[in-house]
């Protein structure tokens, strides 16, 4: 698609289609929708590449430091941003590690630096334009705070973002230094210390990659992280691989918790370093990164409950067997306050919320109850939602629709008719 009126297109005859998924494929974070599917075997999805959507729209610089903003459209890279920014004198607040992802996948997954002055990526964005799924409707969103607070991080479940208006700040010089740290008490200190922290864990110890401006440093291009020491380098090299080559698989993973909860983490960290060290001979290698408290989103792994203290996040990205990712997701699924990042909670084999089943025990039919008025975007993710969920027993979707006039309902009974015809009931 090369624009707007082409992805609306899309996304009206994708609707007529029935089509129970659109995946908008940007660069290493992907907007991909899960509207309106409720379970993604019913029909197969439909593939939107936008190559021709990375303009730049508008810059603005306004009268104060904070007031500045700047709307491009949503397949452009955070790179290709960064440098646009830069020679204009500017830069995001939060500093992005992974550049090559779009503005569009980059919001709508919650991506993040590791700071506790600076929140997500989606914390910055001012305003959108989203085309709504079911209607193909072009809608721009910005002074409607709880539709905000849903848009800014969306998981792909309002519809497909053409363009993003983002806050910027001035472009400042940052250098490097590294630090390694033992107990959660100096991870606590390193990260409140340095205004940009990223912790690559090891068994026993952790390596702190600190960012801090100076005016010997240099602006920020994604590179200032690099290189690791040769120590850290050496630490490293082939750690992330647990598992014979024939059966291993590529998973990733995020959580975060409470910065209070820092050493529960860390108990969780070592107990599963040590676990997976006992099996395959090596230590598994973990990320901590460190974000900003926010109530500026709903789905965003800072996205309030933190009590203003910040959050810190837990990251793996492991070559190993189910299990080991399994095993590791039940202890941090456990703790207190914890929040999963979704633009990271995928593998080959699971993805989702946390099963009902874990948190309502004992019982073995649920029935879910859920009122509907004028809110196709939305009810597809709703369902979609509900019926994933593992009860271990039976599951009934009650659906009370109040005379909607958006289709709603004409969509629901249709959705009734197909899963009848595949033996569901």
């Amino acid at each position: 698609c090369g624009g707007v009126e082409d992805v609306r297109a899309a996304v009206i005859r994708a609707s007529r289609l029935r089509v129970c998924r659109i995946d908008v494929v940007g660069g290493e974070n992907q907007m991909r929708s899960t509207t309106p599917s409720m379970a993604a075997n019913l029909r197969p999805a439909a593939r939107l590449e936008l190559p021709n959507m990375s303009r730049l729209i508008r810059f603005d610089a306004g009268p104060s430091a904070d007031s500045s903003t700047v709307t491009v459209e949503s397949g452009m890279t955070l790179r290709t941003l960064l440098n646009l920014l830069q020679n204009e004198g500017f830069t995001l607040p939060s500093l992005p590690i992974l550049l090559d992802q779009t503005v569009g996948g980059c919001i709508a997954t919650g991506s993040h630096g590791s700071s506790l002055a600076h929140g997500t990526i989606s914390d910055s964005v001012v305003a959108v334009t989203v085309i709504l799924f079911g209607t193909g409707e072009v809608v721009r969103l910005e002074e409607d705070e709880e539709l905000m607070r849903l848009a800014r991080c969306s998981v792909g479940s309002m519809g497909v973002v053409v363009n993003v208006t983002l806050q910027v700040v001035q472009a400042r010089k940052f250098a490097r230094s590294e630090v390694v740290v033992r107990t959660a008490a100096e991870v606590d200190e390193v990260c409140r210390q340095h205004e940009h922290c990223w912790i690559h864990w090891i068994e026993d110890k952790g390596y702190a990659i600190c960012l801090d401006e100076s005016e010997e440093g240099s602006t920020y291009s994604g590179r200032n992280w690099y290189p690791y020491s040769k120590e850290l380098d050496n630490e490293m090299a082939g750690r992330n691989v647990l598992v014979a080559t024939a059966r291993r698989k590529n998973w990733t993973m995020q959580h975060s918790v409470p910065m209070s909860r820092l050493g529960s983490l860390m108990d969780v960290m070592t107990r599963a370093s040590t676990s997976i060290k006992e099996r395959c001979g090596r230590a598994p290698p973990f990320e901590l990164k460190f974000i900003k408290d926010s109530g500026r989103t709903v789905h965003a792994p800072n996205s309030g409950g933190g009590a203003g203290e910040g959050w810190v996040a837990l990251n793996v990205w492991w070559e190993c067997v189910e299990e080991d990712l399994l095993n590791l997701r039940g202890e941090l699924e456990a703790l207190e306050g914890s929040r999963v990042h979704y633009g990271k909670y995928h593998t080959e084999v699971f993805s989702g919320p946390i099963p009902l089943a874990r948190q309502i025990g004992g019982i073995k039919t649920i029935s879910v109850i859920l009122p509907v008025f004028n809110a196709l975007p939305y009810l597809q993710l709703a369902i979609r939602d509900v019926l994933k969920q593992e009860v271990g027993g039976g599951l009934e979707l009650i659906i009370s629709d109040d005379c909607s006039s958006d289709g709603s309902f004409e969509w629901i009974c249709e959705l009734c008719k197909e899963m009848k015809g595949r033996g569901l009931e």
